[in-house]
């Protein structure tokens, strides 16, 4: 119980230990005396439980000293307006030997603090049972506890993992009637998602090696030529994928806009004619450009295309990251020259 993952849905805790680990069973005084003792980690992770999923109760008392005490605990921690919120979260299930069965609120004191709780009253268990049974689930519990679990993981580790996959979600485009969630093989997923990935989920891609999902040759024959159809204008970052894939150059499509040389980064007309490029300066990094020219980006860009010759891979790439982390990336202004930049870096890297 102590060591159990809150989250889980659809968890049986047995409180007072299970028949199968017969140590764990709370059945004489001294078995009290000791789960009282443990109270105080206990009632920390019921309360969790308590606030997060409805309980039911079955096979204790609501009289029971311990749940009783296990109550008391939680009464401390919350307001009486959380209390009263928690009322249908708390279903005893208790046995009638006279009388008809019903439901009831009961109400317990604690000091100044109410706890209100339903009682279900019953003669024959197995009315419930079959209730209970009855409920369909909106999707098989084994699926959810997998999603569940492959969630939580994702959550909790800085590790990428390649079985969840997140297309452009930040697009305008995607509102709450366009977004989906599809679960099935990481097969199945990558055949149907290429079509949806954008130029931006690959240059992230390139620059922090974190969507293992899109090293498929689809993503060469569908996901480039849709950008290409659409921004023909943009350059594509196709030699990691290439060489992941085991592929040529050769098998890229002609019409494919690709860096192939330095010459492909040359400053453009603008930038020369805006005498943008220092010829005498003579830089051996991008650090010594960005120096002489910390607050001008158009004129760190020229002159990182000018001495193309002399950048260093990885040097490219914090500046790459630098600008992304804060934004100047997206800049309409900027972020064309920065999709290039990217796709020289990919050049650098990995031709």
């Amino acid at each position: 119980m102590l060591l159990a993952n809150v989250n889980n849905a659809f968890e049986i805790y047995k409180i007072h230990g299970g028949i199968s680990v017969p140590n764990s069973l709370v059945f004489t005084k001294k078995d009290y005396d000791y789960f009282s003792n443990k109270l105080k980690y206990l009632s920390a992770k019921l309360l969790t439980i308590f606030v997060e999923h409805p309980i039911i109760f079955l096979g204790y008392g609501m009289g029971d000293p311990n749940i009783q005490n296990l109550f008391q605990e939680i009464s401390e921690c919350l307001t009486q307006e959380d209390l009263e919120k928690a009322q249908s979260n708390f279903l005893f299930i208790s046995p009638i030997f006279e009388g008809e069965e019903q439901i009831r609120i009961r109400e317990f004191s604690y000091g100044s603090k109410r706890i209100p709780m339903t009682e279900l009253l019953l003669s024959d268990y197995s009315h419930f049972y079959e209730n209970l049974d009855s409920i369909v689930c909106s999707m098989p519990v084994k699926l959810m506890r997998k999603m569940q679990d492959m969630v939580t993981k994702y959550i909790y580790s800085t590790e990428v993992t390649n079985n969840i996959m997140f297309g452009n979600i930040n697009s305008p485009d995607i509102d709450d009637n366009k977004a989906a969630i599809y679960i099935g093989t990481v097969d199945t997923i990558a055949q149907m998602g290429f079509d949806s990935f954008g130029i931006m989920d690959i240059l992230e891609d390139i620059l922090y090696d974190n969507k293992p999902f899109l090293y498929n040759e689809k993503l060469i024959t569908k996901t480039f030529k849709n950008i290409r159809s659409t921004s023909g204008a943009t350059f594509l970052p196709i030699y990691k994928y290439i060489r992941i894939l085991e592929m040529d150059i050769k098998d890229i499509p002609p019409d494919y806009l690709v860096i192939r040389d330095y010459k492909d980064i040359a400053p453009n007309w603008s930038e020369k004619n805006n005498n943008y490029i220092d010829k005498n300066a003579n830089f051996k990094s991008i650090q010594e450009i960005i120096d002489k020219y910390s607050n001008h980006i158009p004129k760190q860009f020229a002159n990182i295309k000018y001495y193309a010759h002399r950048i260093n891979a990885e040097e490219l790439a914090k500046y790459l990251k630098a600008n992304y982390e804060n934004g100047i990336y997206f800049e309409k202004s900027k972020i064309s020259t920065f999709k290039k930049l990217t796709a020289f870096y990919d050049f650098l890297k990995y031709k």
